[in-house]
């Protein structure tokens, strides 16, 4: 992950569960500053430490709500209507506490964070648990192979990846061999099509599918007289869920 467009830039966009780890950072590093600020020497103070901390930390605060209300199809902008509440909603709860109960500004700041760290942990178990999962913004269209151009057959040693049938060309021919609820009876119904499927084979061959990352449950394949291909490459289809991936692998007789 490039940090420095993740901190600094305002072009692009990033998910929410991005954005709250910014945010929740930021509160991070706040509530430490403000309990170590006064008792820097008056050496540090004199080089306005508070002043670089509070322009840093709004800098970021405003490049990644940008970046996340691009991610939302917003307008950027928005993000200065947000800060100047933000600002003001400060001024407030400071004016506040220190006209209505008498405390000082110091005692309000605390207040204030305590009532920022609150609304963070409501928004955070708030949100539907779809974490770095694909947003909706980035719909799923991954690029497939050429060398799966043609009309194949399909065995499916994993789940989910049946999602990937619409992706392939038609008239091709999927199988799931990985079901526990479902086991493939031998010499059932199921089984039989399978077989015949295999004796008729389609222009593109034969495939296996199986989540990258695991291994090839090639038990599966030997009752059907199969192995992968090694003289061959295997290909990969990006997954439906982010940093995941499908890995297609050829298949061949075992008798060869």
């Amino acid at each position: 992950m490039d940090y420095v467009w993740l901190l600094s830039g305002f072009k692009g966009r990033i998910n929410r569960a991005r954005y709250l780890v910014v945010q929740a950072a930021l509160l991070t590093f706040w509530l430490v500053w403000l309990k170590f600020e006064f008792q820097l020497s008056s050496q540090w103070q004199a080089l306005h430490l508070d002043w670089v901390a509070a322009i840093t930390m709004i800098w970021i605060n405003a490049a990644t709500t940008v970046k996340r209300l691009h991610d939302r199809n917003r307008s950027g902008w928005w993000a200065a209507a947000i800060l100047i509440v933000n600002r003001i909603s400060y001024l407030y709860y400071g004016l506040f506490f220190g006209l209505y109960f008498g405390v000082d500004i110091s005692t309000a700041k605390e207040l204030l964070l305590v009532m920022l760290a609150v609304a963070l942990s409501i928004a955070l178990w708030s949100q539907p648990g779809d974490w770095f999962r694909r947003p909706w913004s980035n719909p799923y269209n991954p690029t497939i192979s050429k060398s799966l151009e043609q009309p194949a057959t399909y065995l499916l040693l994993d789940k989910p990846l049946a999602y990937a049938a619409p992706l392939l060309p038609p008239q091709s021919r999927f199988y799931q061999l990985a079901d526990i609820a479902m086991p493939i009876m031998a010499d059932g119904e199921f089984d039989r099509r399978i077989r015949a499927a295999l004796k008729t084979p389609l222009p593109g061959g034969a495939w296996e599918l199986h989540t990258r990352g695991k291994p090839i449950r090639e038990p599966l394949l030997e009752r059907y007289g199969l192995r992968v291909d090694a003289s061959r490459p295997c290909v990969e289809i990006e997954g439906a869920q982010l940093t995941t991936a499908i890995e297609v692998c050829p298949l061949a007789s075992r008798a060869r």
